[in-house]
């Protein structure tokens, strides 16, 4: 793995308290040192053996969890379960998108979303279909990319594909205009 830190000192402003972006840039080298430790650690295979089967549990419990804490279809349908818009908090991005775009529309896209999931696991626990997932799985983005479009506005699936950088883009502040406002080509010659 080779972790970078970009940072763009011309780019930004020395005063603002953001963090470098980091990003983890991966290689085929990668895959194969991850894949050789695994096969590294089956000369203690046995001394595994001991270790209580709870803890195991507890171990992939804890992972499960740690995963499922960021995942926005999750939180959505906590949201969507939530009684009264006035529960909701702005804060939350599924629970934003419920109170911009209103419980239909984020219903209708989270009910696609679980019908998608579950026929991928009707497709996966069919043994004689098992061959088809990888398909499936391809036509998933066919769905994102022509039938949702049909069935949504482009604002819609910008609030609630927003984890997926999707945002529409904002304009650009300048150091002449604090306040974001967008200058004409006129008062720019005036100044």
């Amino acid at each position: 793995w080779s972790t970078t830190s970009s940072q763009d000192s011309d780019l930004t402003d020395e005063s603002s308290s953001k963090p470098p972006k980091e990003e983890v840039v991966e290689t085929r080298l990668s895959g194969f040192v991850v894949h050789a430790m695994v096969l590294f650690t089956l000369r203690w295979v046995s001394l595994l053996r001991a270790v209580p089967i709870a803890v195991v549990n507890g171990v992939f419990f804890y992972l499960g969890r740690k995963v499922m804490s960021g995942n926005q279809f999750l939180e959505r349908l906590r949201a969507l379960a939530v009684p009264m818009p006035t529960n909701l908090r702005a804060e939350s991005e599924s629970e934003r998108s419920i109170l911009v775009l209103g419980k239909k529309v984020v219903l209708t896209f989270t009910g696609l979303q679980l019908a998608c999931l579950l026929t991928l696991w009707g497709l996966k626990l069919t043994p004689n279909l098992g061959m088809v997932f990888p398909a499936a799985i391809g036509l998933l983005m066919m769905i994102r990319a022509q039938l949702l479009p049909r069935l949504f506005k482009r604002r819609q699936l910008g609030v609630l594909d927003a984890g997926l950088g999707l945002k529409s883009k904002q304009p650009a502040v300048s150091k002449d205009d604090p306040e974001g406002g967008s200058q004409s080509e006129e008062e720019t010659k005036t100044k």
